[in-house]
């Protein structure tokens, strides 16, 4: 399938829901910008979700309550959103993250959520609720900020 939009300049996140539904959190422009579409049955030219208060796009995964969990790289911070299909409810955030990080994934119990400090070439693990994202630890394992790390996983992975 191919998911395209007119609002497209770079795409960020992409997340597909266990019903067959998708989202695209996408950069609007060269100067930036930010917007989520969605796609009802990953399918169609998407619509553009209402309530998105992202002002940068970045990485985006789903807990297990169907909620969209969402970076936004150039605030430094994580929106958690329920619906946006296409409108959206605000159900946490915005909470900080301890370094400039673009991607960021849940684990399977959904207690914790991972993402790579590309700045300071780190794995941040936070604490994760819609009440709550906070900082646990960091590590390295050999990263290095003049690496520019930017992708995670986690395994095992969310159930979305």
């Amino acid at each position: 399938m191919n998911l395209t939009n007119s609002s497209y300049f770079h795409v960020g996140g992409v997340a597909m829901s266990n019903a067959g539904d998708c989202w695209i959190d996408v950069k609007t422009s060269a100067s930036g910008g930010a917007e989520l579409v969605y796609y009802k049955g990953c399918a169609g030219n998407g619509a553009i979700a209402s309530g998105f208060k992202q002002t940068y796009y970045g990485g985006m995964d789903i807990d297990k309550s169907g909620n969209l969990v969402i970076i936004d790289d150039e605030a430094e911070d994580v929106y958690i959103y329920s619906g946006c299909a296409p409108a959206c409810t605000v159900v946490g955030g915005p909470f900080a993250l301890k370094g400039e990080s673009f991607w960021g994934k849940l684990n399977f119990a959904n207690n914790q959520f991972t993402a790579v400090d590309r700045t300071d070439g780190l794995v941040d693990v936070y604490s994760y609720s819609t009440k709550n994202i906070s900082l646990i630890y960091s590590y390295s394992s050999g990263l290095s900020a003049s690496l520019l790390p930017n992708g995670v996983a986690v395994n095992p992975r969310s159930k979305q």
